[in-house]
């Protein structure tokens, strides 16, 4: 789903964050919004910039808990190996994964926020929390003074989401740490009260040096590395 404007407010979809959800419940809630047509989707600070008077939200996520709804994400809807991250780490096993991003694309996630946020003394109006989705945007509504039913926003169903019982994704305790320090910016900024959530530890195997993907990623990687570092970032999750 798209960015959304109005007259009011600019809400910013940071990719894996329930921003279908936010869409949907919003418009469940009878708040009016649209994507201008020359914003694309998942449209960011620099694109979205024409609106920046308007009051403007986003949401973010532990970087360890949007990296397993990354990889569930791909594994229903397929790999895009145009996409940097999916040319960089893409794998059918969670753990050969996560070793892709770490080594060939650390801090993409961290990189990623800014692009939404802005930089830390720059922030938009209201950065909110994947973890309490529904609480901050009733507060963000609130503060850009937009009218809605809070009752069908809190009714609406979940949206866009992975069922992890058939696509397993826990961390080995080593993988964690090591992808935490990847994304030490935003953990740091966001997350230092729970640097690496209990919950998404498990007891999984180590990552598959043998991975047939793996043995193709050498080649890839210049290529992925310069996208990382170029707008199509922001687009495709």
């Amino acid at each position: 789903m798209a960015l959304l404007i109005n007259e009011r407010l600019r809400f910013l979809h940071l990719p894996k964050t329930g921003g279908t959800w936010v869409y949907e419940a919003m418009f469940a809630a009878g708040v009016v919004a649209h994507r201008p047509p020359q914003v694309p989707d998942h449209g960011g600070l620099i694109e979205s910039r024409d609106f920046s008077d308007r009051f403007t939200f986003a949401f973010v996520r532990h970087p360890l808990e949007l990296w397993r709804s990354y990889w569930g994400y791909r594994m229903r809807t397929g790999w895009v190996h145009e996409h940097p991250i999916d040319a960089a780490a893409a794998s059918a096993d969670f753990p050969t994964f996560v070793e892709g991003l770490i080594d060939f694309a650390p801090g993409s996630a961290s990189a990623l926020y800014e692009q939404f946020v802005g930089q830390p003394g720059k922030e938009i109006d209201f950065i909110g929390r994947y973890e309490r989705l529904a609480d901050d945007l009733c507060l963000a509504l609130r503060f850009a003074g937009q009218e809605f039913s809070e009752q069908r926003l809190r009714a609406h169903p979940p949206a866009n989401c992975t069922d992890f019982r058939q696509y397993p994704a826990l961390y080995t305790s080593r993988m964690a740490e090591r992808l935490a320090e990847a994304e030490h910016t935003s953990i740091e900024r966001f997350y230092a009260h729970d640097p690496i959530p209990g919950h998404l530890l498990g007891h999984r195997g180590a990552a598959r040096a043998s991975d047939p993907i793996i043995l193709r990623r050498t080649s890839t990687l210049s290529t992925a590395m310069r996208s990382l570092r170029s707008s199509s970032l922001r687009c495709g999750f």
